[in-house]
């Protein structure tokens, strides 16, 4: 009897292992999706505007934008970059704040976790989707700033 009693101690034991075992496996899943995704991208070395991305100016910032809600980053000297724990399901604008380049804005989705990169232009309808672009980000400038005006003499 008591061989007995200590075997069917061990299974409910066991199953109750079993069970929390189960529950923070699912737990730790939960997490995962509200942790969020972390989309990275780089500004490319050797372009005819920008031979180095350790050339921008230290005050330049990426910033990831949707109704409400705002991510920004810096690039590294590298010319990587990465936005944490962003919030999937949106569409987000990817602009570049910089004092000496121009960069283009770029349309990134978000939806079921993918990241899916479009071209886009200001003006445009969001309901438009430009050009899909490869991800990871590739951010080139399209200019040098140019903040003076030659005037006629």
């Amino acid at each position: 009897m008591c061989v007995r009693a200590f075997q069917v101690s061990a299974i409910r034991h066991s199953t109750l292992a079993m069970m929390l075992l189960s529950l923070l496996l699912f737990l730790s899943s939960l997490l995962g999706l509200a942790r969020g995704l972390d989309i990275s991208g780089t500004i490319p070395a050797s372009h005819p505007y920008l031979h180095s991305a350790a050339l921008l100016p230290p005050g330049t910032l990426l910033v990831l934008s949707a109704p409400n809600v705002e991510y920004k980053t810096h690039p590294s000297a590298s010319g990587s970059f990465t936005f944490h724990n962003v919030t999937a399901g949106p569409s987000y604008l990817l602009h570049v704040e910089c004092v000496t380049h121009a960069f283009q804005p770029l349309r990134v989705d978000t939806q079921n976790g993918n990241v899916d990169v479009y071209q886009t232009f200001r003006g445009n309808a969001w309901s438009h989707r430009g050009a899909k672009l490869a991800y990871p980000i590739q951010l080139a400038p399209i200019a040098r700033a140019d903040y003076f005006v030659v005037c006629p003499v």
